[in-house]
């Protein structure tokens, strides 16, 4: 019982003062002095920040502050033996996975996914219901929806294998384990900022979209479809193209790098897909889309791939094709690597697992290394010199008539991209290089500056 000066025992009333007036001192620390604020926040996950700036306008002028000034990517791999799995919990696996997202430091404003079939069989029993294998994307819905922010876009590819790099910088193809998840979120918070020229952009076509695709290379068309109308007014440096393994030839992946102004294509083919775009839209295998994919765009982003050939089977010689994507000395402090392999090009063909992830390592230790083992990749060197002209140089125009478009400054319209060596004449326009192979692996590095 507390007690006054005189020993006589504290009122109820005196008590109260003395209560009210801590809380007062609390509350002029928690919003005046600045620094304390600070070492809490930083303390705090994406989410408990996002409770905080609620409170006040300091409080979320300081939450604003601490969620900029933290990494703006954030991976990792997930996996169980196949040997265990008739002891796979999948629905323990799957919490450490939603923990993963929920209590991260970042609030992902998009996020790439690599999922093996059989994880998503085990994922779909856990929920006590049967489907067939092409309604497994609805499921997946239904399990990112909780997890994922109502406008965080994501892309969600299925296949039998997957390629994904830890927290620790481990890298490993999952190529024999058939319960893996590997993924890398980007932060919203960082890529909202006006200063920062990059954009996530998925998409997702139908087959007859496909079809005009198709024929735009083939016919020699010059107006832009009203689909890639979005896409046409971007300044887009690679296209991630994730196909049916039927269906879509190669000339799709050369109208995009006509009618995009160049740019990067890779990807591979694959059966199921599922994706949410920055509009909230969702698409999918089972729903009219044939064809699904991401755009990278801005003028922040800096590409490069490299192409390792059917005939490689040393790791002397895949050393040799990671040292030519490393000679074109693109910025790593904030750069992540995307591999697309073809299926049993692993312990198969080197004799030895991880082989080509180890030697991208080797040459980009702090760079993630993200991908999967699909039926077909799609991919080059890049960039090459003999790229044809840009978009507005060979003719290809938009045809909606708005007016947009003609407003927009030149340089949003640029000629080619800063790292081409060479232009050729319009009279000279010729294919690209070879996009669709087998039996082979496209690694891509893709590097942000001015972060």
């Amino acid at each position: 019982m507390a007690l006054h000066n005189d020993g006589h025992a504290a009122s109820g009333s005196d008590r109260n003062i003395k209560l009210c007036s801590n809380t007062d001192l609390c509350c002029d620390v928690l919003t005046n002095i600045i620094v304390v604020v600070e070492k809490i926040f930083k303390c705090l996950n994406a989410r408990q920040l996002n409770t905080c700036a609620k409170v006040c306008k300091v409080w979320s002028y300081q939450a604003k502050r601490e969620k900029e000034s933290r990494m703006w990517m954030r991976w990792n791999y997930f996996s169980a033996d196949h040997l265990e799995a008739g002891d796979f919990d999948a629905q323990e696996w799957w919490s450490t996975v939603k923990s993963f997202i929920l209590d991260g430091p970042i609030e992902p404003g998009f996020v790439l996914i690599f999922c093996s079939d059989a994880l998503c069989r085990h994922l779909f029993e856990m929920k006590q219901r049967k489907r067939k294998r092409d309604e497994t994307d609805t499921d997946m819905l239904e399990l990112l929806n909780p997890v994922l922010p109502e406008h965080c876009g994501f892309e969600v590819v299925m296949s039998q294998g997957v390629v994904g790099t830890d927290e620790k910088m481990k890298t490993e193809e999952l190529e024999e384990y058939e319960l893996a998840l590997s993924l890398i979120l980007f932060g919203k918070d960082k890529l909202r900022q006006p200063d920062f020229d990059m954009e996530f952009m998925p998409f997702s076509f139908s087959r007859n979209e496909c079809t005009y695709l198709n024929k735009f290379w083939s016919e020699g068309s010059n107006i832009a479809p009203s689909f890639m109308q979005k896409m046409v007014r971007k300044e887009v440096k690679m296209v991630n193209l994730y196909c049916p393994t039927i269906g879509i030839d190669q000339e799709v992946g050369y109208s995009f790098f006509r009618m995009l102004q160049c740019p990067l294509i890779a990807g591979g083919y694959v059966d199921i897909k599922l994706l949410r775009d920055n509009d909230g839209k969702v698409s999918s295998s089972v729903m009219n889309s044939t064809l699904v994919g991401f755009a990278l765009c801005g003028s922040n982003v800096q590409v490069a791939s490299a192409l390792i050939k059917s005939g490689i089977d040393t790791e002397e010689d895949v050393n040799e094709v990671v040292r030519s994507l490393k000679d074109h000395n693109l910025p790593l402090d904030h750069s992540f690597g995307l591999m697309y392999a073809c299926v049993g090009r692993g312990t198969n063909v080197y004799d030895s697992p991880n082989v080509e992830s180890s030697v991208f390592r080797k040459h980009f230790p702090t760079t993630p290394l993200l991908g999967f083992f699909g039926n077909g990749e799609i991919g080059c060197n890049y960039p090459t010199p003999a790229l044809p002209l840009s978009v507005n140089s060979n003719g290809v125009s938009g045809n909606d008539g708005n007016s947009e478009s003609q407003d927009k400054p030149q340089n949003q319209r640029r000629t080619l991209r800063s790292s081409v060596h060479r232009v050729v004449e319009a009279s000279e326009l010729k294919y690209p290089p070879k996009l669709l192979h087998a039996y082979t692996t496209v690694l891509c590095l893709v590097s942000i500056s001015s972060l």
